[in-house]
């Protein structure tokens, strides 16, 4: 009998160098394909995505507000949580390669984006749990499906990261190319953690170490 195992629950030592060459072509193919869809297809706009203007600096992108506000709302998979952003101003997406991140997500990565607290509000919050999961965070998780639907930084008390994940498609920009006038970064983090059956892009996307 065939079972199917979560790579990201595997320990990466123990994987095989030919297992880890095919998984790299397998999730290269997935994101093409992925990819190249986004356009025809409404899913999913967030991933791929690059910010427009990439002629200004990130400084300037960062400081630059909407004309008007954007209303977008996400869940966790169950639905018994849920919540809305109101997005003022351009925002980033962080890919995060950490341990954790794929621990719990059983992805190659994770993706976050910072909201101001203000702007975050819960519609659904009955099956909502905050958890620490790391000593300097935690995690708001819902303890119906056990889905992952935000961070939250003790060192940053007025931000909240929804992850992009749980967003509701269907309140996202129609394609990825107005999806990048949203926002004014695109990073991948965590990078020094990146298993060695995962190729980064090779795009102009900032690849860090660490956290930023």
């Amino acid at each position: 009998m065939m079972k199917r195992v979560n790579e990201n629950k595997a320990m990466t030592d123990t994987i095989p160098q030919a297992q880890s060459r095919r998984w790299k072509e397998q999730l290269k193919q997935i994101e093409n394909n992925l990819h190249s869809s986004q356009e025809e297809s409404p899913s999913c706009r967030w991933a791929g995505v690059l910010p427009s203007n990439a002629e200004m600096s990130y400084s300037a992108r960062r400081r630059m507000q909407l004309p008007y506000a954007k209303m977008w709302s996400g869940s966790c998979e169950c639905g018994a949580c849920k919540y809305e952003i109101t997005l003022k101003r351009l925002t980033q997406l962080q890919h995060c390669y950490c341990n954790l991140c794929r621990k719990l997500s059983g992805s190659p990565y994770s993706t976050w984006l910072p909201v101001e607290k203000e702007h975050f509000q819960w519609k659904q919050s009955d099956a909502v749990t905050l958890v620490r999961t790391t000593p300097v965070g935690q995690r708001h998780i819902c303890s119906k499906c056990r889905g992952v639907l935000t961070i939250v930084y003790d060192e940053q008390p007025t931000l909240i990261w929804p992850c992009a994940g749980g967003l509701d498609d269907a309140t996202l920009p129609d394609s990825s190319s107005e999806m990048g006038t949203l926002l004014s970064r695109v990073c991948h983090i965590c990078c020094r953690h990146l298993p060695p059956w995962i190729d980064l892009p090779e795009d102009d996307t900032e690849k860090l170490p660490d956290a930023c």
